[in-house]
């Protein structure tokens, strides 16, 4: 899968997951470095980019996320999809610093549970 299909799948399965949740697809051919998508759920957005395993963001995404976790209080985060395993693993990363991972969780289900509802 690309990554636009994963964000996709992500997207489909969060409206299933959370009811009342606002998902938005940020796409605008004329403005790079914007996340992939955004979350909106009980009062909190969060911001999100995702790469395959063999793709890292570029430097302009890496200052757009790091401007949005410190504006947005640390609710970016860069998704990092591992499928050569199965199930598909996911990398959470801070929106602040790729380099950072936060957590490694095992399904679609258990990420989204993470991220979205996570409070600071």
């Amino acid at each position: 899968m690309t990554e636009a299909q994963w964000s996709n799948k992500m997207r489909v399965r969060a409206k299933e997951l959370f009811e009342g949740i606002v998902v938005f697809k940020m796409s605008n051919p004329y403005v790079v470095g914007i996340p992939d998508s955004t979350y909106t759920y009980k009062g909190s957005t969060t911001w999100i980019e995702v790469k395959r395993e063999y793709n890292k963001p570029t430097e302009l995404q890496k200052k757009m996320m790091s401007d949005l976790y410190r504006e947005n209080g640390g609710r970016s985060y860069f998704i990092r999809v591992l499928d050569k395993s199965k199930p598909v693993q996911w990398q959470v990363r801070s929106g602040h610093d790729w380099e950072v991972l936060l957590l490694h969780t095992g399904t679609l289900d258990n990420m989204l549970n993470q991220i979205v509802q996570w409070r600071k």
